[in-house]
């Protein structure tokens, strides 16, 4: 999780909540909301619980439940009294904005369902208490550096089998190592790296062939409960702050779009990143920084299998494929698609054309050596 600092905002307009939402105005934030602000997408925030008293999520905040963290037993109590963690990502996320002091979220019109976790197996029952109680996006700002246990592998394999979008931290290395972390590292979960404000590469992030896209995740201001401090706001570094961004534009797609399946979803985001770093994917950027405006406007195939793959089965084998809105299955990210109904009736009808061109050859030669024996 991201390491955060004090904010002591001042009169000046650069020193405001908003003034200080730097990734605002670089992401065109406001402008996308004039296309879509998240409404009606249910988002789980699997963190440390979420302050119910935090001003700029009233009326965004739905009962959630906890794992491992009786002290939030509705979600509804941020655990972390020092950092106020899970109310940051929840903030970042859906913050209704308002005044100057008013922190604005990448989808204010989305619903926050909190989860309270601590360790994986709490993350895992999380993921699959919150796809069943209607999450559509998973926030997923943790990492460990480590490889993830059966559980937690199976239980992300059932949130795509649900058409739920998991989105997870790359991890900090101060934290976690240079290595993505889990449960980032898992197949088909959109892994997010950190940029800073010039879009660079931000050096306290981990980064690895696992790397979906990147978004802001320095300096960024969030709310947090009166008891981490006095004025409700600290600043922080990290990969949490990115993943919570991307998990925001994942509202925004599934509210404009709202008959778009998962891999879709997952399909946009990084069919219109914006390239950086090496050409193509590489570890420190994935596809690139996330495009706000281009991933709810430009034209981009739907596909029916996550293009980011999919979680093998405890057994190690591949799993199913998540289920989606037709029968099709798609080459990735292409938009070519081949109906297996199609396929076998196009075999059919070449069995019968083979079959009829065998017994005409049959039925000549038969002709043929019979006028040669007369």
């Amino acid at each position: 999780m991201a390491a955060l600092m004090f904010v002591t905002p001042t009169p000046a307009s650069a020193d405001t909540v908003r003034g200080l939402e730097w990734h605002i105005g670089a992401l065109r934030i406001s402008q996308a909301q004039q296309i879509s602000r998240g409404d009606g997408v249910i988002v789980a925030v699997l963190d440390t619980g979420t302050d119910r008293t935090t001003p700029t999520l009233r009326g965004h905040l739905l009962q959630g439940t906890e794992f491992g963290v009786p002290a939030s037993p509705d979600g509804l109590t941020d655990s972390d009294t020092t950092k106020g963690h899970g109310t940051a990502m929840a903030g970042i996320i859906a913050g209704q904005g308002g005044g100057q002091n008013d922190m604005l979220g990448i989808a204010p019109g989305a619903k926050i369902l909190p989860v309270a976790v601590k360790s994986d197996d709490d993350i895992a029952n999380g993921l699959r208490w919150s796809v069943d109680h209607g999450a559509k996006v998973v926030n997923l700002s943790v990492a460990a550096p480590e490889t993830p246990p059966p559980a937690l592998v199976d239980a992300v394999r059932y949130a795509q089998q649900h058409d739920a979008v998991v989105v997870a931290g790359a991890g900090n290395v101060e934290q976690t190592g240079q290595a993505v972390g889990s449960p980032a590292n898992i197949p088909g979960v959109v892994a997010v790296s950190a940029t800073d404000k010039s879009a660079s590469f931000w050096s306290g992030s981990s980064r690895g062939p696992q790397v979906a896209i990147a978004a802001p995740g320095y300096r960024i201001i969030a709310p947090v409960p009166r008891a981490a401090s006095d004025n409700g706001y600290l600043v922080s570094d990290g990969t949490s702050n990115s993943t919570a961004i991307v998990s925001g534009v994942a509202a925004l797609i599934r509210s404009k779009y709202p008959s778009l399946n998962a891999p879709s979803v997952i399909n946009r985001l990084i069919k219109t990143a914006k390239d950086q770093g090496d050409p193509g994917r590489d570890q420190y950027f994935g596809y690139g920084t996330v495009n706000v405006i281009g991933a709810l406007t430009a034209p981009v195939p739907e596909v029916s299998s996550n293009p980011l793959g999919a979680p093998a089965s405890a057994s190690g084998q591949p799993s199913a494929q998540p289920s989606s809105s037709d029968s099709h299955t798609s080459s990735e990210g292409l938009g070519i698609s081949i109906n297996p109904i199609g396929l076998a009736i196009f075999g059919a009808v070449l069995f019968l054309i083979v079959l009829v061109v065998v017994i005409v050859l049959v039925a000549s030669a038969r002709g043929r050596q019979g006028r040669n024996s007369s």
